[in-house]
């Protein structure tokens, strides 16, 4: 019997992000397949246990102090003790040493490799850049197999590295909660629990540079001034930053226009899409772009880029603009939120039809076997 080690570091923090949401839902597709093999989780210890042991799962949780201490020390004797004969290590990094085994590796993107990217940031994401320009190379050179998440993630990788035999890409999905619709009580009742007053344009705002804050922000003014009855809706960003942002920017006549919702919960999220008159993912570079997905599941127009992935997973369900320009960016959002959109938001519908988390689990499971 395969048994499949798969690195989850995270996903048992209360306060999960992306790559933790694509590796849980790639865990739980996992072992709902059919076939011959088991799943071993390796996690850190953390109060949201998502997962718990049973039929072909096993969670071991690995106590480590830092991210680095966990991955480079921690893991390898936890995977050397359980015996798995692959290790999946779900989120850019990996052991450099102490694995005897086949290692897959996804790598999500190479943003961190990127000038902009690598000077910009908190010291927290700058030290997380430095950490994985060093670790990067020398797992490519190792891995059995790496995965990126687009088709444009693939090419860029190949562009900087040179060609790599072991690389494919691998579509994420998009969990089904984004997929039902939502009662006019759930909506008031979530509403109303945030402070969200309709109408409103909902923008996934925090400090990584490729967020691209500062042209949103220009880019709302513009908007705003044709527009007063609109609130900017933005998740997971502090006030200190936006203050500081508006200060800079000398935008702070904006700061009642625009509402912060801090950490919201992902099973949340669904209402908060749905309420919008539109979704806002002006993003500067995405590996993927599951927000997009996520929006257009939920029936609501989506406004994001057209750089690296964006059009690749919105197709033709999405209105673009160029994000570094505020005032595309602003006639844009205008055009989008004065049409009624049924053709782009259906074609929105329907493309979130081809990304699901069990086509990507059987993709891996392919992958593992074929080992």
């Amino acid at each position: 019997m395969l048994r499949i080690g798969i690195e989850a570091q995270r996903i048992f923090r209360p306060k999960k992000h992306g790559m933790d949401i694509v590796a849980l839902e790639i865990i739980k597709a996992l072992v709902q397949l059919e076939g011959d093999f088991e799943v071993v989780v390796f996690v850190k210890p953390d109060s949201d246990r998502v997962l718990e042991s049973g039929g072909k799962l096993t969670v071991v949780e690995v106590p480590g102090k830092t991210y680095a201490d966990w991955e480079q020390l921690s893991l390898p004797k936890a995977v050397r003790k359980s015996k798995v004969d692959v290790l999946h290590c779900t989120s850019n990094t990996a052991p450099i040493r102490g694995l005897s085994v086949p290692l897959v590796l996804t790598l999500h993107d190479i943003i961190f490799l990127e000038k902009r990217m690598v000077k910009e940031g908190t010291t927290y994401q700058k030290l997380g850049n430095v950490y994985r320009r060093w670790v990067v190379p020398k797992i490519i050179e190792k891995a059995a197999k790496v995965i990126t998440v687009s088709n444009f993630e693939r090419n860029r990788m190949n562009e900087h590295f040179g060609g790599l035999a072991t690389l494919d890409y691998i579509y994420n999905g998009v969990s089904e909660h984004f997929k039902v619709p939502v009662s006019e009580v759930e909506m008031k009742t979530v509403l109303e629990q945030f402070g969200i007053q309709a109408p409103y344009v909902f923008f996934l705002g925090n400090t990584d540079p490729k967020k691209n804050v500062p042209n949103t922000l220009k880019a709302f003014d513009q908007f705003a001034a044709t527009h007063p009855e609109v609130q900017l809706v933005v998740l997971d960003y502090a006030e200190e930053e936006l203050d500081k942002q508006l200060e800079q920017l000398s935008l702070m006549h904006l700061k009642d226009r625009i509402h912060l919702l801090g950490y919201v919960p992902n099973k949340q999220l669904p209402v908060i899409y749905a309420g919008a008159e539109v979704f806002w993912y002006p993003s500067l570079r995405e590996s993927f772009g599951i927000p997009i997905l996520e929006a257009q599941g939920m029936g609501t127009k989506v406004v994001t880029s057209n750089t690296s992935s964006m059009p690749e997973v919105g197709g033709e369900g999405v209105w673009l603009a160029d994000p570094n320009n505020p005032t595309e960016m602003a006639a844009v959002l205008v055009q989008a939120y004065a049409e009624q959109g049924v053709e782009k938001v259906e074609k929105g519908k329907e493309n979130v039809q081809k990304f699901t988390w069990t086509e990507a689990a059987k993709k891996c499971l392919a992958i593992y076997q074929g080992l």
